[in-house]
């Protein structure tokens, strides 16, 4: 909905969130319509239903240290490879209070040497990394560890991209920013119980 194709700046992006934004409205059964108008803008329009859901009391609500009591992978241990660091440190820091024993990587080369040179129950890839991708990193370590999980951690929702994950040997996808509970729902379902 651009009005210019001026590509000799740097201002322009993919679009990416675009499509995310259509696939979210759409996951809540409604459409997204856009009217443009030179000089003006564009304009987006959704429309969600929402039920009210009935007052409670604060007495009421479970802390979030009781639900997190049954959130515990102990003995499990994951390699999370992924060139931003802040996205390293959020990760390890939620499966670090589930008592898994984490390792980082910033790049594929360094994912591939630590695999090499370790055991590990499960990989979180990212996807999107400079040199090495996370698509070209997961097929060099499926050649010689065929069978450690590889769930794949990217801010791209499209099915096209899902698609290829899954033929480069991931068994899993997760999309940036991940919930916590979606996170620890896909890891829980490769533990296995008196893992070491």
């Amino acid at each position: 909905m651009q009005e210019s194709q001026n590509h000799d700046n740097d201002y322009g992006g993919t679009g990416l969130g675009l499509a995310i934004t259509k696939r979210l409205i759409e996951l809540h059964q409604s459409n997204i319509s856009a009217s443009s108008e030179p000089g003006k803008g564009t304009q987006f329009s959704f429309s969600i239903p929402f039920n009210i859901g009935n007052q409670i009391q604060i007495n009421e609500l479970v802390s979030p240290a009781s639900i997190n009591l049954e959130r515990s992978l102990p003995g499990m241990r994951i390699l999370v490879v992924d060139d931003n660091k802040m996205n390293l440190m959020i990760a390890s820091k939620f499966l670090k209070k589930w008592q898994v024993e984490v390792d980082e990587a910033i790049s594929g080369d360094l994912a591939i040497e630590m695999v090499k040179n370790n055991s590990y129950d499960l990989i979180i890839m990212d996807l999107q990394m400079p040199v090495m991708d996370g698509f070209q990193t997961t097929r060099i370590i499926r050649k010689t560890n065929p069978d450690v999980p590889v769930i794949a951690l990217t801010a791209d929702a499209m099915p096209e991209t899902h698609n290829k994950a899954l033929a480069a040997g991931m068994c899993g996808y997760l999309t940036k920013p991940f919930v916590p509970d979606t996170l620890y729902e896909k890891i829980a379902g490769h533990y296995v119980v008196g893992i070491s």
